[in-house]
């Protein structure tokens, strides 16, 4: 870490249930070089100061793997037998996968703990990393693709990563400690992104951006949060990579300006162009009490992909949502605009889609029409493995449940998990 980000870091403090309640409910971006976009202002942080005190700051290098004891040595651990609370869940295959998750006794919930299963989530494996555990309160980073997984928790400045689920940890230096949660993504077992939150407030939020071509073992910091304009005016709402250069990042603007916003970058995140995406005609937020925003950005091609852009229109207490979903084939040179009936998207193989808020639906024509599938009673994040067969970490209030479907979302069953006896 370089020095100056570590006298950065010293002016900030850090801060920092198994459910009776859920049951089964009843049945060419070339156009955007050829418009004017209005230019997103970018924030001034008090941080100036700072750089001005180190004018020119050394650039930032990757570290060096750190080898680490081939088993985790963490206290109080779970014992075999006994419920887990999963908080966060990411699914491989119908059996294999990996999740975060806490004692259910509040008194006991840290640390947070890494857990892998090998049979649909009704069991699982303890497997966090030798990490302090005074700082294993709060997961700010998680990814997985089979054996592989990266970690990293809020207040350290180092990505954990194992190539052999869970078994033996590798830290490498990566992100601010002072940094808040952030978004690991990979394309592929070498080539990653981290995109981490640094400062927010007034509108704006600092990113940092982070890339590794190596798994893990190394990361550059290629935009700097208080040294690049790229990606610093309002807060992001997704961020997504296809193959080895293209990138998409969405934004919300919080009504500052009416149109969403979409920026693309083609050499690997190192440098993004602004691009203003069309309005729908006649949609909620085309008015000057209203706005627009994109999320879910999902590139499918260098000249492909899709997002969801919300128009809100905000009238005293009462405000209004028109949901969209946005499909380009030519680069963001023209764009398909679709209803959308809300949620959370996913996507599978021949034009199948998920629609997956409390009300849930299903799409066989790529969008273009929906199906309602069911309504539920409570929020989810959701890990499907392909249209028929997915997981949800279940939120209603204060309760909490993991849930399975193997219908595609027709029916939900609760899963009571546990520790696996070893």
């Amino acid at each position: 870490m370089n020095l100056w980000k570590a006298w950065i870091a010293a002016l900030f403090l850090l801060t920092s249930a198994c459910v009776p309640g859920i049951v089964e409910p009843p049945t060419p971006f070339s156009a955007f070089e050829t418009q004017n976009p209005p230019t997103r202002e970018q924030p001034t942080v008090a941080s100036t100061a700072v750089a001005e005190e180190s004018a020119s700051p050394p650039e930032p290098s990757a570290t060096e793997r750190v080898a680490l004891p081939a088993r985790p040595v963490l206290e109080p651990r779970l014992e075999a037998g006994q419920p887990v609370v999963i908080k966060q869940i990411r699914m491989d295959s119908a059996t294999d996968g990996w999740a975060i998750g806490e004692h259910p006794d509040p008194q006991l919930a840290l640390p947070i703990h890494v857990l892998t299963t090998a049979d649909g989530g009704e069991t699982w494996r303890e497997v966090t990393p030798p990490e302090d555990p005074a700082l294993l309160f709060e997961v700010g980073g998680f990814y997985s693709a089979g054996p592989r997984a990266w970690v990293i928790y809020l207040g350290t400045d180092r990505v954990w990563r194992t190539t052999d689920g869970g078994a033996t940890w590798i830290a490498s230096e990566a992100g601010y400690p002072m940094g808040q949660y952030s978004t690991l993504e990979f394309t592929g077992p070498e080539q990653g992104w981290m995109l981490q939150e640094v400062e927010s407030g007034m509108g704006s939020q600092l990113v940092a951006l982070f890339r590794t071509t190596d798994g893990g073992d190394t990361w550059q910091e290629i935009i700097d949060p208080y040294d690049s304009e790229d990606l610093q005016s309002c807060r992001k709402t997704g961020i997504s990579f296809f193959g080895m250069e293209t990138g998409w990042t969405t934004y919300n603007c919080d009504g500052t300006y009416l149109e969403a916003f979409l920026d693309v970058s083609r050499d690997a995140g190192e440098s993004w162009d602004e691009g203003r995406l069309p309005l729908p005609e006649g949609a909620a937020g085309s008015t000057d009490q209203g706005w627009c925003y994109s999320g879910s950005p999902r590139p499918s091609s260098e000249r492909s992909g899709t997002l969801i852009v919300t128009c809100v229109v905000a009238d005293g207490s009462t405000v209004a949502e028109t949901t969209y979903l946005y499909k380009t084939q030519d680069a963001g040179a023209s764009w398909e605009m679709l209803d959308y009936p809300g949620g959370e998207l996913q996507f599978f193989a021949e034009g199948t889609m998920l629609a997956l808020g409390t009300d849930q639906y299903r799409s066989t024509d790529g969008g273009a029409n929906w199906t309602k599938i069911k309504s539920v009673t409570w929020d989810g994040d959701y890990s499907f493995v392909n249209s028929t067969t997915g997981w949800a970490v279940a939120r209603n209030e204060d309760e909490i449940a993991l849930v399975r479907t193997t219908d595609g979302a027709a029916t939900w069953e609760i899963i009571e998990p546990r520790i696996a006896s070893n």
